[in-house]
């Protein structure tokens, strides 16, 4: 499952193919007819390219005729020339010469910055313009890979024995794959895909499964080297210029500033005055191996150039695993259609294309102006400003944003953006997919096979006639041993889904003073219905050893009305609760009691009867209703074990508040609640009829009302509690983003509320030591909450780097820094407010941090925060 997730990751770009006739074969060499791998062979009348492979072997099946090809390959010049292919085919044997980049005279000085940033500026300014400059196409996607198990672990090796034999997969083993299919792209994100033909020798944990959607909708100006914080995250260094034909292409060196797998480093080549990627080369690493990726576009119609070739490689290692995977494809366009509700700004009115650097001619002719009638004095003012902007032979920051701002809102304002972040995607399987023979491919195969590669197909080719099924239809047994200790997943049929955790599951064992160990396991049933209804239930059920408690809960949902995410929901249990239920860090108690022997949960017992119901009034105006009964038990402590410090005492499973007395009561409750969120400009994905909400740049506001209502059920509890917050995530920049969050809650009547109906606060962090003394026993997370009223508010900030991890070892990990601050009010203890720092994602799954409390001013507490993500 790991390699097929980094599998689908790393090939998550587009790739393509062609069909022919007629044969054009041939080789690339170098200046010492040495192979030129990977270099991109083009047809220009066709719209048509291939990839050279490993040994510079390239072909393509055409119709007869005379055709222009164009040779591209990073570091060799272009070659260009006609070749004639008759009925017999031909043979194109081109020997490619190193290419020189040349330097214009530059003046140096200690405050120049370098030319590649005005490059950039103009690049990242034009941005918005190409990644919307296509609003449909048709294409011929092929794509042959390549995947190589290196090295299996001993310790998987012996767990997954069976499971290893039943997929075939061996070590030092080579497996392939390849596909043919014809996409058709409507903008914004529609596609239809026919799936021709496909090939494989892939099991399908290594990713022989085919999704070419994959390759096709990933937008080379959506990398984050186009984004406009690009400067905050890379680093740029201009290494010359080359002229091929009328076109000036500029090398530019990338170099990412920090260490993260959402950056890459190398080189992206771009085209003088036009400001278009010409071709790239990058690379970068991810928490479990390597990938590099080479990239060619061709101007597939006028001033339109899209990739048409890609050749991508990785290496994986994890856990004493090693596989190595390379893909190659190539793209054949058809039936381009540019946006014809766009201008391209550089065109737009009168003005002087610019000029990248001054040693540069222009070579881009100057097409005559284009004004059209704005449709507003606003588009028209925004028009002019762009044009004055983009007149500029060079681009500041602020005007680079300034100008990438203005094309994105000219083009919002032409084809405003849908909600619906859906693709759209529909996809038809011929018939013949998995059945067409050796000769069938060798006809229509744009990029030759090596010899290994053919071996292992003819194989599968024999294997299916002996068959007679597709090889992905035979189904393996799995070891029950090993489902049954990490967890399966059945589907039975498309409609029903079947999983359970496994006996293995740390995430369920759990420790603490009231409980004892305490373990879990859990099981979750999807039932999917014509209608697109669905039906969630899942059971979880925990045996308390010391305290001898079985505990239990099911919870259950029918979403009715898929669309607007219209579902009634319930749920009825017994188990143990914290009081403070907005922040259970049950992990990190368990560690701090065995380690430390400190305790600072403090649960009750809870038999809960609830039913609910939510709906979407409208998008991302989410109102939910739910009536619930509470049976609630005082619990002791029923263990003093730790690993150490054995002769301490727990603390006593007291709550600390002003408001809890030591022989505190619990009683029965009926509570009713409602509550109205909305979140303006909310995207979402549609899956079917099935609504999923994706994400919103504005702020989410809610309002909610409980309400206990007293005799109902022998309910003892009588009060009415209002609340109202605001919260957002803002993304600052790639890496970095800011979350806070500002709340209020006021009780309008509390004659009767029990401890677990106070309002509670979130109270990160763990404390060490407190102005009265040291002690592990203080507790933040009870002492302010309040049955009268109070308000908080919150901000923390993240970032890759801040602090800690400019120092040598820390700097070239995946952990990211955390700075917030927190305040709150409440009558009983006025102000209370909080400055801390945490580094997170360190191991992948863990945090670790620092904090400082005062109340009124004065200090009150210094402490750690340390959790788990398992």
């Amino acid at each position: 499952m790991l390699c097929r997730k980094i599998y689908i990751l790393l090939t998550a770009t587009f790739l393509a193919g062609n069909l022919g006739a007629q044969v054009l074969r041939g080789s690339l060499t170098d200046d010492n007819g040495k192979p030129v791998p990977a270099a991109t062979v083009y047809l220009r009348e066709l719209q048509l390219g291939t990839s050279a492979d490993a040994q510079g072997e390239f072909r393509l099946n055409v119709k007869s005729g005379d055709y222009t090809y164009v040779i591209q390959c990073l570091g060799y010049k272009t070659a260009t020339g006609v070749v004639r292919i008759g009925k017999q085919g031909a043979v194109l044997n081109v020997r490619m010469s190193m290419r020189t980049y040349e330097l214009p005279p530059i003046i140096i000085s200690k405050n120049r910055e370098d030319p590649a940033y005005r490059i950039m500026r103009h690049a990242i300014a034009m941005a918005p313009y190409y990644s919307r400059q296509v609003s449909s196409y048709t294409a011929d996607v092929y794509l042959k890979g390549t995947a190589k198990v290196n090295k299996i672990s001993r310790v998987v090796k012996t767990l997954a024995k069976k499971e290893l034999r039943g997929a075939n997969i061996k070590e030092g083993e080579a497996y392939f794959l390849e596909s043919m299919n014809e996409i058709t792209f409507t903008a914004p994100n529609s596609y239809k895909h026919r799936v021709l033909s496909a090939n494989s020798t892939l099991p399908a944990e290594l990713g022989g499964k085919f999704n070419t959607m994959n390759y096709v909708n990933v937008n080379v100006y959506s990398l984050s080297l186009f984004a406009r914080d690009a400067f905050s995250n890379y680093r740029f260094f201009y290494e010359g210029f080359v002229e091929e034909g009328d076109m000036f292409i500029n090398k530019i060196k990338v170099t990412p500033r920090k260490k993260s797998p959402e950056l890459v480093g190398g080189y992206i080549y771009i085209i003088n005055d036009t400001w278009q990627v010409y071709s790239a080369t990058l690379g970068g690493e991810f928490p479990f191996g390597t990938f590099s990726a080479t990239m060619s576009t061709n101007e597939v119609q006028s001033e339109v150039r899209l990739p048409t070739s890609y050749n991508i490689s990785a290496v994986v290692k994890a856990l004493g695993n090693e596989a190595t995977f390379a893909y190659a494809g190539t793209v054949r366009y058809k039936d381009v259609k540019k946006n014809s509700t766009l201008e391209n700004p550089l065109k737009a009115g009168d003005e002087k294309a610019p000029q990248a650097l001054p040693a540069q001619p222009s070579t881009v002719a100057k097409s005559a102006p284009q004004k059209s009638k704005p449709d507003s004095i606003k588009q028209a003012k925004r028009r002019k400003e762009l044009e004055n902007l983009l007149e500029k032979e060079v681009l500041s920051n602020r005007e680079m944003l300034k100008a990438s701002k203005l094309i994105s809102e000219e083009a919002e304002a032409k084809n405003p953006t849908s909600l619906n972040l859906s693709n759209r995607y529909q996809v038809q399987i011929d018939s013949g997919v998995r059945t067409r023979d050796t000769a069938y491919w060798n006809e229509i195969r744009p990029i030759p096979l090596r010899r290994e590669e053919a071996v292992s197909f003819r194989k599968t080719d024999s294997i299916r006639a002996l068959a007679h099924a597709p090889s992905d239809s035979v189904k393996r047994r799995s070891g029950w041993l090993g489902n049954l200790l990490m967890g399966k997943r059945y589907e039975p049929c498309s409609t029903l889904r079947i999983a359970h955790n496994g006996l293995v599951a740390p995430s369920m064992l759990y420790f603490n003073s009231v409980d004892g160990w305490k373990y879990g396991q859990e099981l979750w049933l999807r039932k999917l219905f014509a209608d697109s209804s669905t039906l969630h239930l899942n059971a979880t059920a925990w045996w308390a050893f010391n305290r001898e408690a079985f505990m239990w809960k099911l919870r259950g949902s029918y979403t009715y009305i898929p669309e607007r995410r219209a579902n009634v929901f319930f749920e009825v249990g017994k188990y143990d609760l914290d009081f403070n239920h907005h922040h259970p860090e049950t992990q990190s108690n368990s560690l701090l009691s065995l380690l430390l022997h400190n305790n600072y949960n403090r649960l009750y017992e809870n038999f809960t009867v609830q039913v609910g119901n939510s709906i979407d009034l409208a998008n991302g105006l989410t109102l939910q209703a739910s009536l619930a009964y509470y049976d609630r038990t005082r619990l002791d402590n029923s263990t003093n074990f730790s690993f150490f410090n054995r002769g301490a005492q727990y603390a006593p499973n007291v709550p600390e508040n002003a408001y809890v007395p030591a022989d505190y009561r619990l009683r029965t409750a009926a509570i009713a609640s409602v509550s109205l969120s909305y979140t303006p400009k909310y995207f979402y994905r549609m899956r079917g009829r099935q609504k999923r909400m994706a994400y919103s740049s504005y702020p989410t506001f809610s309002i909610a009302w409980r309400e206990g209502i007293p005799s109902l059920f022998g309910s003892k509890s009588d009060f009415s509690m209002g609340k109202i917050s605001i919260h957002q995530n803002v993304r600052t920049g790639l890496l970095e983003e800011l979350f806070y969050r500002v709340e209020g809650a006021k009780f309008f009547r509390n004659s009767e509320v029990d401890f677990p109906d106070f309002y509670h606060f979130t109270m990160p962090g763990y404390v060490a030591y407190t102005n009265d003394a040291a002690s592990w026993e203080y507790s933040r997370y009870y002492r302010y909450s309040t049955p009268t009223w109070g308000a908080s508010a919150q901000i923390r900030y993240t970032t890759p780097y801040l602090a800690l991890k400019y120092l040598p070892l820390l700097d070239r990990t995946y952990c990211r820094e955390n700075v917030r601050a927190h305040v709150l009010y409440t009558p009983q203890n006025d102000f209370y407010s909080e400055l801390g720092y945490e580094m997170s994602e360190i191991f992948l799954m863990m945090r670790l941090g620092v904090f400082v409390g005062f109340e009124n001013a004065s200090f009150r507490v210094v402490g750690v925060t340390f959790g788990f993500n398992l």
